[in-house]
């Protein structure tokens, strides 16, 4: 045999060989990627997003991520660059998550929000000054950095003095008090680790602050006028993904502008975690004359892996029976079938509430 046909033979034992174990892979493919563990979660564009093997476009898809739709995810690692869907920026993140044990992965081009460990959840910059404020009359979340897509590590109580050691800037929220928008976060240190509350919900500022102050006496949110019906409630919880969740659905019945909630230590309505009659949560209301008490409870063991749209969707759902709503089967947050599909009461459940309120 010719020295020629043995070397085709042996190219082709070799072509065959790669082919039989998957596909051709070139040098960069083929060197590994870092990746960095955070847990996080971001909303996906208006649009199905494709979740991958790898972070490549050329991955398999093997899942497709509904518009509109918040993620939890377990950390990120860099890949192929998409266009950013919002800015049209380069952007060569991925973000992972697991199912099954296997990792799957998402373009950060089409996810709003960032892990903490990203320089784009990093304060562009940072000034040092001591000064002190007080909460807003709810519970206060803090976090890893200032977004709101950071992750919770703690909360401050109802209307208690803290003292921190500087600002900076980040995600706007309203201001709980004026309802402006404010973009700065207020940081301190623990063990030597800054985390960042919202500017937005503490009465106070530093001196070297140009935003304007907040009153100087910390009052409770005003109903709106047209609220028919004004309740207190009370969030018993501390599971950080249940709380947050009950504040979205808070804030989502108070858009109604029909009703109001205003969060209380002393409430007669609880919104807590616990059994919920075979059920992933449940809502109830007692009347009492002109007292109104009752509340909800979420069961974790049956939610915990569930995204964080679903459980706002699920609280605000059961806040829906603490105020007297019933189910219904066309398009509503009391539709059972609609928790995967809308967080926030519809034109239907708005109408129900002014059925009942203005009796």
């Amino acid at each position: 045999m010719s020295k020629r046909t043995l070397r085709k033979i042996f190219l082709l034992t070799v072509t065959l060989a790669i082919i039989v174990n998957g596909h051709f892979v070139n040098s960069t493919n083929a060197q590994s990627q870092s990746e960095y563990i955070a847990d996080f979660n971001g909303v996906s564009a208006p649009i199905p997003v494709n979740v991958r093997t790898a972070p490549s476009d050329t991955a398999r898809i093997v899942d497709q991520i509904n518009p509109n739709t918040r993620v939890q995810f377990s950390g990120w690692t860099t890949g192929s660059s998409f266009q950013n869907y919002w800015t049209n920026a380069p952007d060569n993140r991925w973000f992972f998550y697991e199912r099954n044990g296997v990792k799957q992965y998402v373009s950060s081009a089409f996810i709003n929000g960032n892990p903490p460990e990203t320089v784009q959840n990093e304060p562009s910059e940072s000034n040092t000054i001591q000064f002190s404020g007080i909460s807003a009359p709810i519970l206060v979340n803090v976090r890893t950095a200032p977004s709101d897509t950071a992750r919770i590590v703690d909360q401050i109580n109802p209307n208690t003095r803290v003292q921190f050691s500087g600002w900076t800037t980040g995600t706007s929220f309203q201001d709980y008090w004026t309802n402006a928008p404010d973009n700065r976060w207020f940081f301190y240190e623990r063990n030597g680790v800054k985390q960042y509350v919202s500017s937005a919900f503490i009465n106070g500022n530093p001196s070297d602050a140009s935003q304007p102050t907040q009153p100087t006496q910390p009052t409770q949110p005003t109903q709106p006028n047209r609220a028919l019906v004004s309740y207190n409630v009370r969030i018993t919880t501390d599971i950080p993904a249940l709380v947050q969740a009950y504040e979205n659905a808070i804030r989502n019945w108070n858009n109604t502008g029909v009703v109001w909630l205003s969060q209380s230590q002393n409430a007669p309505i609880t919104l807590g975690e616990g059994y919920a009659r075979g059920y992933d949560g449940y809502g109830w209301w007692q009347s009492y004359g002109s007292n109104v008490t009752g509340g909800t409870v979420i069961q974790w063991n049956r939610v915990s892996q569930r995204s964080a749209s679903y459980l706002e969707a699920l609280a605000t759902h059961e806040i829906g029976h603490v105020l007297k709503l019933n189910h219904r089967s066309d398009y509503s947050i009391m539709n059972n079938y609609w928790l995967t599909r809308t967080t926030k009461p519809t034109e239907n459940d708005i109408n129900d509430l002014r059925r009942i309120y203005s009796r």
